[in-house]
């Protein structure tokens, strides 16, 4: 199932990302695919926001890994870009196997450790700050909550 959503500000963005945010269940996969300053971070940082994660969210290039509690779950917020070529197994798959969330920015570099079943994020910047962002549900309940997030976009947006 492929949705696309348009965005005219960073603001927008990122409240769509809030929205996603209120509509995941624990175990939800989010793959976040776009070119630098596409607003991936930007993305996250509302997604966090709509989980109730009151840090800082940046992007965690060189970390790798940021982990944020919220609730009673987690956040594994992935920036894979510097593990392109990277063949060595360093834990990916115990964080996506975990019962938290997974947000992974750059995900073509760790592709051989996503599960099947996830939501892909494409971030296409148009110019100033309009974007487009094509998502791909793969998963009957990955597809339940883009339908969810649709519905709510379409209604306020």
């Amino acid at each position: 199932m492929k949705i696309k959503f348009h965005t005219i500000s960073s603001a927008q963005t990122s409240k769509l990302a809030e929205i996603f945010a209120e509509n995941v269940k624990n175990k939800t996969v989010i793959l976040l695919r776009g070119n630098l300053g596409s607003g991936k971070t930007t993305f996250a940082q509302g997604f966090a926001r709509g989980l109730g994660i009151k840090e800082i969210v940046n992007s965690p290039t060189f970390n790798i890994v940021k982990v944020y509690n919220y609730g009673k779950s987690f956040l594994y917020h992935i920036d894979a870009y510097r593990l392109e070529n990277n063949k060595k197994d360093i834990g990916l798959s115990e964080y996506i196997n975990s019962p938290g969330l997974v947000l992974i920015e750059w995900p073509e570099f760790v592709s051989r450790h996503i599960p099947k079943n996830n939501i892909l994020i494409e971030i296409i910047n148009e110019g100033d700050d309009k974007r487009t962002i094509n998502v791909e549900a793969n998963g009957e309940s990955e597809k339940a909550i883009v339908v969810g997030v649709n519905k709510k976009w379409a209604t306020n947006y």
